[in-house]
């Protein structure tokens, strides 16, 4: 190496303190950009069938919902593909769907969704609240996966969510069509709330 490439290699080399700190940061950031797991978008959506151990997972998240970001990237593309994965089923949660990233690297989808089933697609909703009507009760047939329990619920309510719909959301307060309907939003608001084996005597 002649003296003049190395005095051209030197020039490059921080001389303060600050410069040598701002590297260093700069280097930092790399690396942690680098190691960051994907974006949501990034991760590959993939459909779980209904298992007992689900019951076994925390409530979910109760305003995740709310973000912009999680709302483009995460719900509407489960609100894109829940009808395709019905399948005899009456519902759909939140965690039936997992994001994979690579190997070993899943998350399940952690917000308050649920996906009515119909034969004409079905009705994906965030935010459900449910608010009895009346003093008539129904005894439900609920199950999920392989478990089973008989509840006494009110026959009727008043439902409040988002609809997702094509990537919008639009403000639902309805009542209930039928009592089937009162039995299946209040065990899905217990099944996200992760009560639904207590409260059913299953624990």
């Amino acid at each position: 190496m002649t003296l003049a490439s190395k005095h051209k290699w030197v020039a490059f080399l921080p001389s303060t303190d600050l410069q040598w700190f701002l590297l260093a940061l700069a280097l930092s950031l790399l690396s942690a950009l680098s190691l960051a797991p994907p974006s949501y978008l990034d991760r590959t959506l993939v459909f779980a069938p209904p298992n007992s151990a689900d019951l076994l997972l925390p409530a979910r998240h109760a305003t995740r919902h709310l973000d912009r970001d999680y709302r483009t990237s995460v719900i509407n593309r489960v609100a894109e593909i829940a009808p395709l994965h019905c399948q005899g089923r009456s519902a759909l949660f939140a965690h039936n769907f997992i994001m994979q990233g690579g190997e070993g690297d899943s998350l399940v989808v952690d917000c308050q969704l649920v996906h009515f089933c119909s034969d004409q697609g079905g009705e994906t909703m965030v935010g459900l609240k449910f608010e009895p009507l009346g003093t008539a009760t129904v005894t439900c047939g609920e199950e999920y996966a392989k478990d089973f329990a008989e509840r006494v619920r009110p026959a009727q309510g008043m439902m409040e969510y988002a609809l997702v719909e094509g990537g919008d959301y639009r403000r639902v307060r309805r009542a209930t069509r039928s009592s089937g309907e009162s039995c299946l939003a209040q065990h899905s608001l217990e099944i996200l709330n992760a009560t639904w084996q207590q409260k059913s005597g299953l624990m």
